[in-house]
């Protein structure tokens, strides 16, 4: 897939498992598309193939997902991402900042936007 070789340019991708799941439930609703990674070693997306911008998230929002959750597997390992809301917020920024690395310009994303 071009994603992960476009995010392995960035950051080692070893011995993740990633499981693309139809979980609408587990979807941003505005994307269509969500990620879950629980350790160091999955990645979860959930998609919703029933969203009006299904194509969208395939093509635009599945690479960002997969390069945030990857941050997260990374961090899972060492040095852990966090169990305090301050820890928290930081992991998801790093993550957010991450996926810009990967796909350089503005945010698409209202809560990447500090304003």
């Amino acid at each position: 897939m071009a994603a992960l070789v476009r995010i392995a340019h960035h950051l080692p991708v070893t011995a993740e498992d990633v499981v693309i799941t139809h979980n609408p439930l587990a979807t941003i609703p505005e994307l269509g598309i969500g990620g879950l990674s629980p350790n160091g070693y999955l990645v979860q997306p959930s998609v919703d193939p029933a969203h009006p911008d299904f194509w969208k998230a395939l093509q635009v929002h599945l690479s960002r997902t997969l390069a945030h959750e990857l941050h997260h597997c990374a961090r899972w390992r060492d040095p852990g991402y966090g169990s305090s809301l301050g820890e928290t917020l930081v992991s998801e920024g790093l993550a957010d900042r991450f996926d810009l690395e990967v796909h350089p310009g503005a945010p698409p994303y209202h809560w990447a936007n500090a304003r």
